[in-house]
């Protein structure tokens, strides 16, 4: 007989009833930190690979925000090199309309 069985049958259910809530709690226990493991990984390796990113786009996130700066310090829109249809011209239309509802 294994040894969980002869225990049972010296000490009762209450033996039982313990051994299978230390178990469970033992179990998932594990399982928890194979998955916090897992989820540290994984979201370490999404940060590294953002932060590449970004520092792939400095150049053209540079322009963009020289770009926002000129055109809500002028009041109007400030055209450079080229106009890219992105957060800049979001932005400007945004200022453009709340500076017309402040006016009325």
């Amino acid at each position: 007989l294994p040894l969980h069985e002869l225990m049972r049958a010296k000490h009762g259910f209450v033996f039982v009833l313990i051994y299978i809530v230390l178990f469970l709690f033992v179990v998932i226990g594990i399982f928890n930190l194979i998955m916090a493991v897992f989820l540290d990984t994984v979201l370490s390796d999404h940060v590294a690979r953002e932060l590449q990113d970004l520092g792939a786009r400095s150049q053209e996130m540079e322009y963009d925000i020289t770009n926002v700066i000129a055109t809500l310090a002028s009041g109007k829109r400030v055209v450079k090199k080229e106009v890219r249809q992105g957060i800049c011209q979001r932005l400007y239309r945004l200022c453009m309309r709340r500076k017309k509802t402040a006016f009325r």
